[in-house]
């Protein structure tokens, strides 16, 4: 249950088995422009990230696990064997019965396979490490970056930090992908 079973880049998917782990994933797409742009900390496995419809820093750009997802094979509680959705990206009659299942925890069924969505990956990115007095600063820069190509933003409050043996202060981690933007981010936060 741990393999790519499939990359298309013609049709801008994969299709993989739950256990796959999106950094290896990731890891297969490199060189083709291409990536699975949900990222969640750790090392999650793209069944586990559907199962929680997992959403991690870079959802502020490209959504939470549902966005990517096209289809799914599903063994339901009696046995029987489902596959909902399909490798077209349009998907406009019946039921969606592929959101269904995401964020469901394995209550509804048990995902054998699954096929995701894949995204050009960003060809600049550029960090920015932040700190604040207090939350509400921190938050009101995050604001602040709108417009900008944020291609991730995560805060941390002081209490985490501490917890991670790092700087006790309000944190924004961010990511941009555009030429320029982590200089003018850099000068908002200020």
């Amino acid at each position: 249950m741990r393999s790519v079973v499939e990359i298309c880049i013609e049709d801008r998917l994969a299709v993989v088995q739950p256990g796959v782990k999106y950094r290896e994933l990731n890891r297969q797409l490199q060189g083709t422009g291409w990536h699975f742009a949900v990222a969640v900390g750790g090392d999650a496995t793209i069944g586990g990230m559907i199962a929680n419809n997992a959403a991690g820093p870079k959802a502020v750009k490209y959504g939470a696990t549902k966005a990517h997802l096209l289809g799914l094979e599903v063994v339901l509680a009696e046995g029987r064997v489902v596959r909902t959705g399909g490798r077209s990206v349009k998907q406009s009659c019946g039921y969606n019965l592929t959101q269904l299942f995401v964020g469901s925890e394995g209550t509804l069924g048990v995902i054998t396979e699954a096929i995701v969505r894949l995204t050009p990956a960003p060809e600049f990115a550029e960090a920015l490490v932040a700190q604040f007095p207090d939350v509400a600063s921190a938050l009101r820069c995050a604001g602040a970056l709108g417009g900008l190509d944020a291609g991730a933003i995560e805060f941390l409050d002081r209490a985490y930090m501490g917890f991670l043996r790092e700087d006790a202060a309000d944190t924004l981690f961010c990511e941009f992908h555009a030429d320029g933007d982590g200089e003018e981010a850099e000068r908002r936060c200020w």
